[in-house]
């Protein structure tokens, strides 16, 4: 059995995390007009970072995903955490109104309206995963990124340095 330091894997993982905000932040910014992005500094909460478009503010969700680029295999799963410790979590207590699964290492972001995916997760036939992240205590859905993908708008984000 792995042995796991669980510690140093949560800071590696919120350091990947962090690092993938701000260079979908950067690309919004950039590419689609929007301005004034704020990082939400409490990560305990209900989004991650939000920005402004033609005077609305939005709200975004953003996991960055780079199991297989570490693991060395493809699964072609979005990860969708739906609970920890049996209690609701995710998808279902985020207060965001765009969810974003960015995965560096493929140059792709997955955008779709949280609501959507929340429908999008009772699909019939989508596993349900157990014991996965958190030292098992998560749940999750998991989506298989080709047969979904007309679900989620799909954009190109060009690889950056700082990946490698």
């Amino acid at each position: 059995m792995e042995n796991i330091n669980y510690n140093e894997k949560f800071k590696n993982d919120l350091k990947w995390g962090e690092l993938g905000e701000k260079v979908i932040a950067k690309w919004l910014e950039t590419y689609k007009g929007f301005s004034g992005t704020i990082f939400n500094p409490n990560k305990n909460s209900d989004f991650d970072f939000s920005s402004s478009i033609k005077g609305k503010t939005v709200l975004f969700e953003l996991k960055t995903d780079r199991w297989e680029y570490f693991k060395n295999k493809i699964t072609n799963n979005i990860f969708i955490e739906v609970s920890c410790s049996d209690k609701l979590s995710g998808v279902h207590t985020t207060k965001s109104d765009i969810f974003i699964y960015f995965f560096p290492d493929l140059e792709e972001a997955y955008f779709i309206k949280t609501e959507d995916l929340k429908e999008l997760i009772k699909t019939p036939g989508l596993k349900l995963t157990e014991q996965s992240g958190d030292k098992g205590k998560v749940k999750g859905i998991l989506i298989n990124r080709n047969i979904f993908r007309e679900h989620f708008n799909i954009e190109n984000i060009t690889k950056l340095k700082i990946w490698d």
